[in-house]
């Protein structure tokens, strides 16, 4: 087989298509995020109030996958003990996801916070990820 070697630009127009996702990563665009009871309740942008949280959710992956935000490309390791290579796309997340962790250092204590990030967080990742709930 011959591979014609390509630039990083090409390999990445080939990955996502017509339309590049990082085309405006160098324009910054604010938005604010509203959260009730620990839930994001609210998404603010570009002049329009977003409050469906389908919708919400949909909004923050358009505004992260134009940025560039929220691809991972991972070696895992499996339950049945072979190893996987994954690729990820998770930009709304990627975003919400750091905004509740800031949010989480607002308003738990600190003994709280070690039993979540020392206990909490890893076995339920690991019982999820296994498929074992």
């Amino acid at each position: 087989f011959f591979f014609k070697q390509k630039t990083a630009y090409e390999m990445l127009r080939s990955l996502v298509g017509s339309e590049m996702c990082i085309r405006d990563r160098d324009k910054p665009e604010d938005f604010t995020i509203v959260f009730n009871k620990g839930l994001p309740s609210k998404l603010i942008t570009n002049g329009k109030t977003i409050t469906d949280s389908v919708d919400l959710f949909v909004e923050m992956n358009a505004i992260a996958r134009r940025h560039g935000i929220g691809r991972i490309d991972i070696v895992e390791n499996r339950f049945i003990g072979l190893k996987s290579r994954g690729c990820y796309e998770t930009p709304g997340f990627t975003c919400l996801r750091p905004a509740h962790i800031d949010l989480e250092g607002l308003v738990l204590d600190r003994e709280v916070r070690a039993l979540r990030d020392q206990f909490l967080t890893v076995n339920y990742s690991k019982l999820l990820y296994n498929g074992l709930y």
